[in-house]
Protein backbone atom coordinates (compact mmCIF):
# COMPACT_ATOMS: atom_id res chain seq x y z
CA UNK A 1 0.00 0.00 0.00
CA UNK A 2 0.97 3.30 -1.07
CA UNK A 3 1.34 5.96 1.80
CA UNK A 4 0.19 9.48 1.88
CA UNK A 5 -1.92 12.68 3.51
CA UNK A 6 -4.56 12.22 5.52
CA UNK A 7 -7.59 14.77 5.02
CA UNK A 8 -6.57 15.97 8.51
CA UNK A 9 -3.16 16.71 7.82
CA UNK A 10 -3.78 18.61 4.56
CA UNK A 11 -6.11 20.78 6.44
CA UNK A 12 -3.40 21.86 9.10
CA UNK A 13 -1.14 22.14 6.70
CA UNK A 14 -3.76 24.33 4.38
CA UNK A 15 -4.65 26.43 7.32
CA UNK A 16 -0.82 26.95 8.63
CA UNK A 17 0.13 28.31 5.29
CA UNK A 18 -2.92 30.60 5.27
CA UNK A 19 -1.76 32.39 8.79
CA UNK A 20 1.60 32.63 7.64
CA UNK A 21 0.29 34.15 4.23
CA UNK A 22 -2.48 36.28 6.40
CA UNK A 23 0.45 37.38 8.42
CA UNK A 24 2.77 37.90 5.47
CA UNK A 25 -0.14 40.69 3.85
CA UNK A 26 -0.47 42.79 7.59
CA UNK A 27 3.17 42.87 7.48
CA UNK A 28 3.33 44.06 4.05
CA UNK A 29 0.60 46.60 4.74
CA UNK A 30 2.23 48.04 7.87
CA UNK A 31 5.52 48.83 6.06
CA UNK A 32 3.82 50.42 3.30
CA UNK A 33 1.63 52.62 5.47
CA UNK A 34 5.25 53.47 7.55
CA UNK A 35 6.47 54.30 3.98
CA UNK A 36 3.70 56.21 3.25
CA UNK A 37 4.00 58.52 6.71
CA UNK A 38 7.55 58.89 5.98
CA UNK A 39 7.27 60.33 2.89
CA UNK A 40 4.81 62.87 4.54
CA UNK A 41 7.24 64.04 6.63
CA UNK A 42 10.31 64.24 4.42
CA UNK A 43 8.14 66.46 2.16
CA UNK A 44 6.92 68.63 4.79
CA UNK A 45 10.13 69.06 6.37
CA UNK A 46 11.33 70.06 2.57
CA UNK A 47 8.61 72.81 2.64
CA UNK A 48 10.16 75.28 5.20
CA UNK A 49 13.22 75.33 2.34
CA UNK A 50 10.79 76.21 -0.33
CA UNK A 51 8.84 78.57 2.21
CA UNK A 52 11.80 80.52 3.06
CA UNK A 53 13.15 80.80 -0.57
CA UNK A 54 9.17 82.24 -1.67
CA UNK A 55 10.08 85.21 1.71
CA UNK A 56 13.37 85.76 0.71
CA UNK A 57 13.96 85.82 -3.12
CA UNK A 58 10.53 84.92 -4.84
CA UNK A 59 8.08 87.33 -3.13
CA UNK A 60 10.93 89.42 -1.12
CA UNK A 61 9.19 89.97 2.78
CA UNK A 62 5.76 88.00 2.77
CA UNK A 63 5.09 84.31 3.25
CA UNK A 64 1.72 85.10 1.45
CA UNK A 65 2.07 82.84 -1.81
CA UNK A 66 3.87 79.85 -0.60
CA UNK A 67 0.40 78.13 -0.62
CA UNK A 68 -0.69 79.31 -3.65
CA UNK A 69 1.83 80.61 -5.75
CA UNK A 70 4.68 78.39 -5.22
CA UNK A 71 6.29 74.83 -5.36
CA UNK A 72 4.70 74.15 -1.72
CA UNK A 73 1.64 73.26 -4.08
CA UNK A 74 2.79 71.33 -6.01
CA UNK A 75 5.11 69.35 -3.12
CA UNK A 76 1.54 68.89 -2.04
CA UNK A 77 -0.22 68.07 -4.72
CA UNK A 78 1.99 65.79 -5.82
CA UNK A 79 2.45 64.16 -1.67
CA UNK A 80 -1.55 63.91 -2.19
CA UNK A 81 -1.43 61.94 -5.56
CA UNK A 82 1.10 59.69 -4.16
CA UNK A 83 -0.63 58.85 -0.64
CA UNK A 84 -4.06 58.80 -2.07
CA UNK A 85 -5.06 62.15 -0.19
CA UNK A 86 -7.35 64.61 -2.27
CA UNK A 87 -7.08 68.73 -2.03
CA UNK A 88 -9.58 69.46 0.42
CA UNK A 89 -7.60 66.86 3.26
CA UNK A 90 -4.70 68.54 3.61
CA UNK A 91 -4.41 71.96 5.38
CA UNK A 92 -2.21 74.95 4.25
CA UNK A 93 -2.61 78.28 5.40
CA UNK A 94 -0.71 81.13 4.63
CA UNK A 95 -0.08 85.08 5.55
CA UNK A 96 2.89 88.36 5.18
CA UNK A 97 4.62 86.63 8.41
CA UNK A 98 3.59 82.94 8.46
CA UNK A 99 2.61 79.30 6.85
CA UNK A 100 1.85 76.39 8.04
CA UNK A 101 1.05 73.09 6.30
CA UNK A 102 -0.75 69.83 8.25
CA UNK A 103 -1.13 66.34 6.13
CA UNK A 104 -2.62 63.23 7.21
CA UNK A 105 -0.57 60.38 7.91
CA UNK A 106 -1.32 56.77 6.67
CA UNK A 107 -0.46 55.03 9.85
CA UNK A 108 -3.08 57.50 11.31
CA UNK A 109 -3.10 61.41 13.07
CA UNK A 110 -1.22 64.31 10.81
CA UNK A 111 1.81 65.45 10.08
CA UNK A 112 2.29 69.45 10.54
CA UNK A 113 5.00 72.13 9.68
CA UNK A 114 4.95 75.85 10.06
CA UNK A 115 6.89 79.07 9.78
CA UNK A 116 8.04 78.97 13.00
CA UNK A 117 10.33 75.77 13.31
CA UNK A 118 8.06 73.19 13.96
CA UNK A 119 7.70 69.85 12.59
CA UNK A 120 5.20 67.41 14.91
CA UNK A 121 2.14 64.98 14.81
CA UNK A 122 -0.95 66.73 15.42
CA UNK A 123 -4.49 65.63 15.48
CA UNK A 124 -6.20 67.82 12.87
CA UNK A 125 -6.19 70.97 11.44
CA UNK A 126 -6.02 74.53 12.86
CA UNK A 127 -9.60 75.95 13.35
CA UNK A 128 -9.14 79.51 11.56
CA UNK A 129 -6.89 81.07 8.83
CA UNK A 130 -5.77 83.86 10.81
CA UNK A 131 -2.37 84.00 11.49
CA UNK A 132 -1.98 83.87 14.89
CA UNK A 133 -3.60 79.97 14.48
CA UNK A 134 -0.63 79.10 11.99
CA UNK A 135 0.90 76.88 14.61
CA UNK A 136 1.53 73.37 15.02
CA UNK A 137 0.88 73.55 18.73
CA UNK A 138 -2.80 74.94 18.20
CA UNK A 139 -3.58 72.02 16.04
CA UNK A 140 -2.90 69.16 19.33
CA UNK A 141 -6.35 68.86 21.02
CA UNK A 142 -5.38 69.69 24.89
CA UNK A 143 -5.74 66.85 27.52
CA UNK A 144 -9.76 67.42 28.89
CA UNK A 145 -9.37 69.62 32.28
CA UNK A 146 -11.32 68.89 34.95
CA UNK A 147 -11.94 72.01 37.07
CA UNK A 148 -14.17 71.63 40.06
CA UNK A 149 -18.13 73.94 39.58
CA UNK A 150 -18.36 77.18 41.57
CA UNK A 151 -20.14 77.31 44.74
CA UNK A 152 -24.34 76.86 43.20
CA UNK A 153 -23.50 74.40 40.53
CA UNK A 154 -24.23 71.10 39.43
CA UNK A 155 -20.85 69.98 38.41
CA UNK A 156 -22.11 67.26 35.78
CA UNK A 157 -21.82 67.50 31.94
CA UNK A 158 -23.33 70.24 30.84
CA UNK A 159 -24.54 71.71 34.18
CA UNK A 160 -23.43 74.68 34.46
CA UNK A 161 -25.07 77.76 34.60
CA UNK A 162 -22.31 80.31 33.91
CA UNK A 163 -22.27 82.78 31.11
CA UNK A 164 -19.15 83.13 29.04
CA UNK A 165 -17.54 86.27 28.18
CA UNK A 166 -15.79 87.03 24.98
CA UNK A 167 -12.77 89.49 25.41
CA UNK A 168 -11.38 91.06 21.94
CA UNK A 169 -7.85 92.26 21.68
CA UNK A 170 -6.96 95.76 19.84
CA UNK A 171 -9.77 98.36 18.88
CA UNK A 172 -13.37 97.12 18.72
CA UNK A 173 -13.52 99.81 15.37
CA UNK A 174 -10.27 99.37 12.89
CA UNK A 175 -9.14 101.77 10.34
CA UNK A 176 -8.03 100.22 7.50
CA UNK A 177 -6.24 102.31 4.46
CA UNK A 178 -5.64 100.44 1.56
CA UNK A 179 -6.39 100.94 -2.52
CA UNK A 180 -7.37 97.08 -2.76
CA UNK A 181 -10.69 96.93 -3.62
CA UNK A 182 -10.98 93.79 -1.12
CA UNK A 183 -8.65 93.87 2.11
CA UNK A 184 -9.93 90.17 3.04
CA UNK A 185 -9.09 88.95 -0.54
CA UNK A 186 -8.17 85.17 -0.25
CA UNK A 187 -7.74 82.31 2.83
CA UNK A 188 -5.09 84.47 4.43
CA UNK A 189 -6.27 88.10 4.15
CA UNK A 190 -3.20 90.18 3.21
CA UNK A 191 -4.20 93.27 4.21
CA UNK A 192 -6.22 93.23 7.62
CA UNK A 193 -4.67 90.95 10.46
CA UNK A 194 -7.49 90.04 12.92
CA UNK A 195 -5.88 91.22 16.69
CA UNK A 196 -7.22 88.45 18.49
CA UNK A 197 -10.27 87.42 21.26
CA UNK A 198 -10.35 85.07 23.85
CA UNK A 199 -13.17 83.56 25.63
CA UNK A 200 -13.49 81.99 29.39
CA UNK A 201 -16.47 81.56 31.87
CA UNK A 202 -15.91 79.32 35.15
CA UNK A 203 -16.97 76.56 34.40
CA UNK A 204 -15.25 75.32 31.37
CA UNK A 205 -12.54 77.67 32.19
CA UNK A 206 -10.72 78.76 28.61
CA UNK A 207 -13.00 78.60 25.64
CA UNK A 208 -11.29 80.72 23.01
CA UNK A 209 -11.05 77.51 20.90
CA UNK A 210 -14.79 77.45 20.14
CA UNK A 211 -15.47 80.78 19.25
CA UNK A 212 -17.24 80.86 16.20
CA UNK A 213 -16.11 84.01 14.10
CA UNK A 214 -18.83 85.36 11.17
CA UNK A 215 -17.70 88.22 8.54
CA UNK A 216 -16.34 89.93 7.51
CA UNK A 217 -19.77 91.60 6.35
CA UNK A 218 -20.50 94.24 4.14
CA UNK A 219 -22.61 96.56 5.91
CA UNK A 220 -22.33 99.88 4.46
CA UNK A 221 -20.04 102.30 1.92
CA UNK A 222 -20.13 105.57 0.87
CA UNK A 223 -17.80 108.41 0.71
CA UNK A 224 -15.86 111.12 -1.37
CA UNK A 225 -14.66 109.66 -4.77
CA UNK A 226 -11.25 110.47 -3.77
CA UNK A 227 -11.23 107.79 -0.26
CA UNK A 228 -14.10 105.79 -0.57
CA UNK A 229 -14.95 103.77 2.63
CA UNK A 230 -16.65 100.29 3.48
CA UNK A 231 -17.52 99.27 6.72
CA UNK A 232 -17.62 96.06 7.57
CA UNK A 233 -18.46 93.80 10.66
CA UNK A 234 -16.71 90.87 12.50
CA UNK A 235 -19.15 89.16 14.83
CA UNK A 236 -18.03 86.57 17.80
CA UNK A 237 -19.82 84.02 19.39
CA UNK A 238 -19.14 81.13 22.10
CA UNK A 239 -21.56 78.84 24.01
CA UNK A 240 -20.05 76.79 26.84
CA UNK A 241 -20.81 72.92 27.74
CA UNK A 242 -23.96 73.71 29.71
CA UNK A 243 -25.81 75.45 26.19
CA UNK A 244 -25.14 78.97 27.70
CA UNK A 245 -24.15 81.81 24.88
CA UNK A 246 -21.55 84.83 25.53
CA UNK A 247 -23.37 88.16 24.25
CA UNK A 248 -22.25 88.21 20.88
CA UNK A 249 -18.88 90.54 20.38
CA UNK A 250 -18.67 92.62 16.84
CA UNK A 251 -15.64 94.67 15.28
CA UNK A 252 -15.91 97.36 13.02
CA UNK A 253 -13.27 97.51 9.96
CA UNK A 254 -13.65 100.20 8.07
CA UNK A 255 -11.59 100.01 4.56
CA UNK A 256 -10.81 103.48 3.15
CA UNK A 257 -9.50 102.71 -0.32
CA UNK A 258 -6.70 105.26 -0.60
CA UNK A 259 -3.54 106.31 0.82
CA UNK A 260 -3.46 107.19 4.88
CA UNK A 261 -3.26 111.07 5.14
Amino acid sequence: MKKGFTLVELLVALTIIGLLAGASVATFKGAREKAKASLVKQNLSSIRSTAEEVYFTSYPNTYLPVCFESMVDLILKDLGDATAVEDQDYQCLSSSDRWLAIFPLATGGYWCSDGLGRSLPVDGFVPYSSPEYMDCLLAIEPEPEVVPPPDGETGEPGGSTATPVITLSGASTVDLYSKSNNPFKGGAWHKFHEPGYSASDAFDGDISLDIVVVGPTLVSQGGPNSCKTKTYEMEYSVTNSGGNSASTATRTIIHHRCKQP
